[in-house]
């Protein structure tokens, strides 16, 4: 009688009758969790949880290979790994499954829905509505707790008994927050809590990890980045009963990067994003990078999705993933906006692509369908130039001329208008960003003192450094007549300095002389040579002050320097191109050879999207527009 039940319910569920037709001889053990769900009234939302998750497991897959096999038997045998944290462990073992799964020339593919077992997937799902009554999860709605503390895993990683495992380490900050009213029922505050945890155990992991290699492993625990700590919070999270997502963004708006972070969804309603294992959660992400479009993972199949609905026309292999959810509107403003294309493509297309760029290509991250030459791309943020293109022979093709989307959702196309002209003054090929000019900005206020002694007492002050450098090559003038053996440069505050010379009166070759530095700074004669070495990406860094001993006494007119610096700026003797885009792509307006460190092109169309490369050296360029003399990046 039951089974007859079972049965009416599967016929009046398209869906899961489709999920449960894939799973072959695996059938019964899906039936078996349902039966045993149908049994109870009590059980009614766990029947309701089991049929979500066997509606959507088709897709849901892991990843066998003999290299996968060699990976594990490597980390059993590290001493390191068997005494690390759970949850470092964690992140090791599913490490490949992000960052090496082109590696693997036979992985197999094995589908859940052909292996899971009954046993499991109720373990399963007991344990999350257990945490779903508990103190960070009784806000969730049904479908918020499905997304959120139901799912069994989080991305391609082997199915395993992860549940239980991980939580006891946080056992004592969990029975803390419990005590105190403020957090007792925080999603917020059990999230900052136990971040602040992780970011305390990656000082452990880059300790014993440090050594650790493998060829499937691409970067040791020190130089682990968003897509290897996404998943380890997430693990962590979803044990302790705190829901949290991954969310991602394909492509940045101004840099040539993609972004994973996660959010832990509040009792407010709000998400709120936050670095695992790094910063805690905030209401806003790196908006000064433009996310245009922002997307959350999830374990429920996107049937709006462009793999599900296309299939008589090729896609990029981004879209190729169904289990993801547009949240673009929950981190900025967001327009419907439609866009002209200029052209039709050589193959027949229903689909067009938001594209932004990567600093080398325009990349899709976002997909429309097209109507009468037009095309409309939902939920889409401001500020960052784009165009729409379309997907031939596994490339883009550009379908429209770049566009920026204005504060009221409007486009405005950047069409070069070749009837006015201008002159652009460059000085840069890509942003300048915060973390190498703070390091010109601590310069600002730097002494100037000379001395007869080495250890400067008494000393003479001649000059300050009152203008910052921006990360370039700078010049400081002194108009001080006496001679010193010995002059140096007193830091106001920590910072590093990739060249340093001296000058005497109107010479053009620096003097010579030895650098040395204040007793504090520890291991100076293992890095000093990075002042002198002509190498603008090396550096020493000054915590106190720096000196030169000249040898003989000698004044000083002119000092050059050069504080840490991404080498993007125009520099002289390299080779430059101005590209402009339209409709087709990208086309040269000249190349020149810089004889300052800036460069001037004249005759650009205004109204352009332009970019600026180094044909000498270097790999970071952005494209920019040019608005009231000044250069922005886009």
């Amino acid at each position: 009688m039951l089974f007859s039940i079972l049965t009416s319910c599967i016929q009046q569920e398209s869906q899961l009758e489709q999920a449960i037709s894939q799973s072959g001889d695996n059938h019964i053990e899906l039936e078996k969790v349902l039966l045993h769900y149908s049994v109870n009234q009590s059980d009614s939302l766990k029947l309701k949880a089991a049929k979500f998750l066997i509606e959507n497991m088709p897709g849901h897959y892991s990843i066998l290979s003999d290299e996968l096999s060699n990976y594990k038997q490597h980390l059993l045998q590290y001493d390191a790994y068997l005494k690390a944290p759970a949850h470092i462990r964690a992140i090791f073992d599913v490490y490949p499954y992000q960052a090496s799964l082109l590696k693997l020339p036979h992985p197999q593919k094995v589908e859940d829905i052909k292996i899971i077992k009954a046993d499991y997937l109720i373990d399963n799902i007991d344990k999350a509505f257990l945490h779903w009554e508990g103190p960070w999860g009784k806000h969730l709605t049904f479908d918020e707790f499905c997304e959120t503390l139901l799912p069994y895993r989080v991305d391609i990683e082997p199915l395993s008994h992860w549940r239980d495992s991980l939580s006891p380490e946080f056992s004592p900050t969990i029975d803390w927050l419990s005590h105190i009213d403020e957090y007792a029922y925080s999603p917020y505050q059990a999230c900052q809590a136990v971040n602040d945890i992780l970011y305390k155990s990656t000082v452990y992991a880059n300790q014993i990890f440090h050594k650790f290699r493998h060829p499937l492993i691409a970067r040791n625990a020190k130089d682990w980045n968003c897509v290897q700590y996404v998943y380890g919070v997430q693990y962590v999270m979803r044990d302790l009963g705190v829901p949290v997502h991954i969310d991602y963004t394909p492509q940045y708006g101004v840099r040539g990067n993609r972004h994973y972070w996660n959010s832990v969804l509040h009792y407010t309603g709000h998400s709120y994003p936050f670095q695992g294992y790094n910063s805690g959660p905030e209401r806003s992400l790196n908006p000064h990078n433009g996310t245009i479009k922002v997307f959350r993972r999830s374990y429920a199949r996107n049937r709006r999705w462009i793999s599900e609905i296309v299939k008589d026309e090729p896609i990029p292999p981004f879209f190729e993933n169904p289990f993801v959810k547009d949240v673009s509107h929950e981190y900025q403003r967001t327009f419907n906006i439609h866009i002209h294309l200029t052209h039709e493509s050589t193959e027949k297309r229903k689909f067009a692509y938001l594209c932004a760029f990567n600093n080398e290509k325009w990349v899709p991250i976002h997909f429309g369908e097209i109507s009468e030459n037009t095309v409309t791309f939902e939920n889409v943020g401001t500020g960052i130039a784009c165009i729409a293109g379309y997907w031939i022979n596994d490339e883009i093709v550009p379908a429209s001329y770049p566009f920026l989307i204005t504060s009221t959702g409007k486009p405005h196309y950047l069409r070069p208008d070749k009837k006015q002209t201008q002159t652009l003054r460059l000085k840069r090929k890509y942003p300048l960003v915060n973390w190498v000019n703070r390091n010109s900005d601590k310069m600002v206020g730097a002494k100037i003192e000379a001395s007869h002694l080495p250890s400067f007492i008494p000393s003479v002050e001649v000059s300050t450094l009152s203008e910052n450098a921006y990360s370039n090559y700078a010049d400081h003038f002194i108009s001080h007549p006496h001679k010193y053996r010995y002059w140096r440069i007193l830091i106001p505050r920590k910072t590093s300095i990739a060249e340093l010379k001296f000058f005497s009166g109107n010479d053009t070759v620096p003097l010579k002389g030895n650098f040395f530095a204040s007793p504090k700074e520890k291991g100076f004669e293992q890095k000093k040579a990075a002042l002198s070495d002509r190498d603008k990406l090396t550096s020493a860094e000054i915590q106190d002050w720096v000196a030169i001993d000249l040898g003989v006494p000698a004044s000083i007119s002119r000092i050059h320097y050069l504080p840490l610096t991404d080498d993007n700026n125009i520099v002289p003797g390299e080779t430059y191109e101005l590209l402009v885009g339209d409709d087709k792509g990208f086309n040269s307006l000249g190349m020149k050879v810089a004889e300052y460190s800036y460069i001037d092109f004249d005759s650009v169309p205004v109204n352009g999207l332009y970019w600026i490369r180094n044909h000498t050296k270097g790999r970071e360029e952005r494209i920019f527009t040019f608005e009231r003399n000044r250069v922005i990046f886009r």
